[in-house]
């Protein structure tokens, strides 16, 4: 999990007890530095992203966005895109 904001050892801690890792935005790009660093195998099921609304009509909300979602969008992109030879 990647935050923009600070992370405290307290919350890796919290983290860890998951199996889970939190990067700090500028932790993450010295991973991303790092060519020895192995990326976990990636599921179509997994959770790329989540998208939140703004809650101005109600309380806000999260939808979870699966990697397939996100190629099955890219996918619809490229073929409309290429039917107006764009």
């Amino acid at each position: 999990i990647v935050s923009f904001g600070k992370v405290t050892p307290e919350q890796k801690q919290e983290f860890e007890k998951f199996e889970l890792k939190i990067y700090s935005w500028d932790e993450f790009l010295e991973v991303g530095n790092d060519k020895s660093f192995d990326l976990p195998v990636k599921k179509k099921s997994d959770i790329c992203t989540i998208m939140y609304t703004s809650g101005t009509t109600g309380d806000p909300k999260g939808v979870l966005i699966s990697n397939e979602s996100i190629i099955t969008l890219l996918a619809g992109i490229t073929k409309l895109l290429d039917c107006c030879n764009e």
